[in-house]
């Protein structure tokens, strides 16, 4: 005849307490990786925001400073220069 699951954990004692060590076991790894997740993601958000910003002010300013060469120079190639590195920056 076959048993249940309930059964066969109430008739071997060994095996009862093996199910609650995994089970155990089990519970502490989803709460570790819960509270790493909980950690990282805010950490990663503002990682990018400020990666993002960083690169807009970068391009700001190089192109403040290389428009205000060209005006000196009076060269367009260099306002070029700067509009393909912007381009190829973003990318």
């Amino acid at each position: 005849m076959l048993q249940s699951k309930e059964d066969v954990g109430k008739s071997d004692p060994a095996l009862e307490r093996q199910v609650e060590i995994i089970r155990s076991l089990v519970a502490s790894y989803l709460a570790i990786i819960s509270k790493m997740t909980r950690d990282l993601v805010p950490k990663t958000i503002m990682h990018l925001m400020i990666r993002d910003v960083s690169y807009d002010v970068e391009f700001a300013f190089v192109y403040e400073v290389a428009f205000k060469n060209m005006s000196v120079i009076g060269d367009s190639r260099l306002y070029h220069n700067v509009q393909f590195t912007a381009i190829v920056h973003r990318e």
